[in-house]
């Protein structure tokens, strides 16, 4: 086979496709604009408050790959722009904060963690704890719209109650959420029974990245939960995020791992972007690992749905788990801080509901303006903030009241 065909075999490979036929190279094509280096290379990345209005204007007549299109142009994006701190319109914004965010996904099946802690065989365990992280992986169904980004000191804390397995229900299990940074956005995370000696730590520098025909959610940091009964620590690296803006979905790609402070086992797993045509969603392949980095299990499937394991040693294969709904039958959050999202983003949360977009996007510049002011102020004083639930440890964020 000479080059060319070569060439026009790779050029029919890359060739992306949307829902409509339209492929989405001719989708960015047509919007006359040069998303490779932000139209103009020394402007900056930002829009105006009138910009924002004009844009929520818009929302009702205009199809929604239209209206990202159009926020791309006016903030002047170019790939690898990070647009984590880049100010949004209200029809771009979740009515909830990225705290909620962290606080629905960690909370969603802790059952199977206080399962993995009464189980003493030791990959046996690792399986549960990674059947509770493939249940926290959790999409919006609209990729176009993100979560507030939290001011610093934003924190949600309280209890919950799970429905274990066996029906019991466990009432100890409880949570502190803290915006411990602006700049990178930092938020740090407990989920924790003392009863049962687990705690789950995360810190997440969430950064949001244009990458051309999607968005790129990164969580830079490790995940870590402990178990005392077993003096173990396992180390978690979550997989990207990645909304498709194009084809009106979002997925996690590439890679994430589990390793044991102390065991004999680990485990990676290859999370799979979903075919421009035809193929599955949420799909992955997983492999555990003993200490002589030998292969003895394998699972596939997608994370969404149904999961199945297969014995390397013996060959069998059989259902792993399926997805199921939440275990938590109760939420108990204390709203009676000033510093609880409720109240931090009330203005918006009520615009919201009203369906008034234009009042959301005033509501959420109000609580902008509120942060700016009170760092001016800090920074006047040489005062330096420092958060009220976690301590940094080295590079890791610790709860102090665990």
């Amino acid at each position: 086979m000479d080059s060319n065909s070569n060439n026009n075999s790779s050029k029919k490979k890359n060739k992306k496709q949307n829902i409509n036929g339209a492929t989405e190279d001719s989708i960015i094509n047509s919007s006359n604009y040069d998303f490779s280096n932000g139209g103009n290379e020394n402007s900056k990345l930002g829009v105006e408050p009138k910009e924002l209005e004009d844009l929520d204007e818009k929302y009702e007549s205009t199809s929604r790959l239209n209206m990202v299109l159009n926020l791309l142009k006016t903030i002047k994006a170019g790939i690898g722009a990070d647009l984590s701190h880049v100010e949004l319109p209200g029809s771009f914004i979740l009515p909830m904060s990225t705290l909620k965010y962290f606080n629905d996904i960690f909370l969603k099946n802790f059952d199977l963690l206080l399962k993995a802690n009464k189980i003493e065989n030791e990959s046996e365990r690792m399986l549960e704890i990674f059947k509770y992280l493939n249940t926290t992986l959790m999409v919006s169904q609209d990729p176009t719209r993100k979560p507030l980004n939290p001011i610093l000191g934003e924190v949600l804390m309280g209890d919950f109650h799970v429905k274990e397995e066996d029906g019991n229900i466990s009432t100890d299990n409880h949570y502190c959420i803290e915006q411990v940074s602006h700049h990178p956005p930092l938020s740090a995370v407990a989920v924790y029974n003392k009863k049962e000696g687990i705690r789950l730590y995360f810190t997440s520098p969430v950064q949001l990245v244009f990458a051309g025909t999607y968005f790129k959610i990164g969580f830079g940091k490790e995940c870590e939960i402990h178990f005392e009964k077993y003096n173990q620590t396992y180390k978690i690296i979550i997989p990207t995020l990645c909304a498709r803006y194009l084809r009106g979905f979002a997925e996690y790609c590439g890679v994430g791992s589990i390793h044991s402070d102390t065991g004999s086992y680990y485990m990676k797993t290859q999370y799979y972007a979903k075919p421009l045509l035809g193929g599955q969603y949420n799909c992955f392949e997983s492999y555990m690992y003993n200490n002589k980095n030998e292969k003895i299990y394998k699972l596939q499937g997608g994370w969404s749905s149904e999961v199945k394991i297969k014995d390397l040693k013996t060959n069998e294969t059989k259902s792993f788990y399926k997805n199921t709904e939440t275990s938590v039958i109760k939420r108990n959050e204390d709203t009676s801080l000033p510093t609880d999202s409720s109240n931090v983003w009330k203005g918006v949360f009520d615009a919201h509901h009203q369906k008034n977009l234009k009042q959301k996007s005033i509501e959420k510049r109000k609580v902008e303006k509120q942060q700016r002011q009170k760092l001016e102020e800090r920074n006047t004083n040489n005062i330096k903030w420092e958060p009220k639930h976690f301590t940094k440890n080295n590079d890791f964020w610790e709860f102090n009241n665990y």
